[in-house]
C-alpha cells in the first residue's frame, strides 16, 4: 500500500482493522486463525497500569495456560480411565508449546531489554512514559501475548536498531500468520 502524507496509509490501518474483526469490509469476506492480535497506535491495556502490571497483564493468559497443562496432568493422574482426560492433556501441552509458555520468563526480559524499556521503573505509571516508550511497552504487550494472527502498524517507528532486529527475529520464527503495514524495510 502506498505511504500517504501523513506518514501512514489509512488502507493499510484499514485492512488490519478489517482482518482483526474491528472493521467490516465492504465487499468480500475475511478470515484468520482464531486469536488475532492487533498492534496499532492505541495501547491494548489501561494506561493507568503500572510498567510491571502491563508486562503481567499480557502474560497472564499464557500463565493460565500453564495452569491448565498442570490441571489437566493432575486430572489424568487423578482419573486415568477418564477418556477425555489424555486428550485435554494433550491439547493444553500443545497450545502452552505454540504460545511459548515454557520460555515466557526468558521472552519478557528479552523484550525489556531489546525494545528498550528495562530502565523504566517497573512502579512507574505507562501513562508517564514518552510515546515511544507506550508504543514499545504495547509492541511487547502483543508478542509477549502470542497470539495466532498478528497484525502490525508500523511496529518499528520507535525501535532503534537493537529493538527492530529483534522484532525481525521474532517475526523470522512466529508460529502464524504475520500481516505488517510498514514503510520500513
Amino acid at each position: 500500500m502506498a505511504k500517504s502524507v501523513s506518514g501512514w496509509s489509512p488502507r493499510a490501518l484499514a485492512a488490519l482493522r478489517i482482518v482483526a474483526g474491528l472493521e467490516d469490509a465492504d465487499v468480500g469476506t475475511v478470515s484468520a486463525p482464531d486469536e488475532v492480535g492487533l498492534f496499532h497506535q492505541q495501547p491494548p491495556f489501561s494506561l493507568d497500569l503500572t510498567a510491571d502490571e502491563v508486562l503481567r497483564d499480557a502474560a497472564a493468559p499464557l500463565r493460565a495456560l500453564g495452569d491448565e497443562v498442570t490441571s489437566a496432568g493432575e486430572h489424568l493422574a487423578a482419573h486415568p480411565d477418564d477418556p477425555g482426560a489424555g486428550t485435554r492433556l494433550e491439547l493444553a501441552l500443545a497450545e502452552a508449546e505454540r504460545r511459548g509458555v515454557w520460555e515466557l520468563d526468558h521472552t519478557i526480559d528479552e523484550l525489556v531489554e531489546g525494545l528498550g524499556i528495562a530502565d523504566i521503573p517497573r512502579e512507574r505509571p505507562v501513562r508517564e512514559v514518552s510515546g515511544g516508550q507506550l508504543a514499545r511497552f504495547s509492541l511487547a504487550w502483543m508478542l509477549v501475548r502470542r497470539p495466532e494472527t498478528l497484525l502490525l502498524d508500523e511496529p518499528t517507528n520507535h525501535l532503534d536498531d537493537r529493538g527492530a532486529e529483534l522484532l525481525a527475529r521474532m517475526l523470522h520464527t512466529w508460529p502464524g500468520p504475520v500481516l505488517m503495514a510498514s514503510h520500513d524495510r
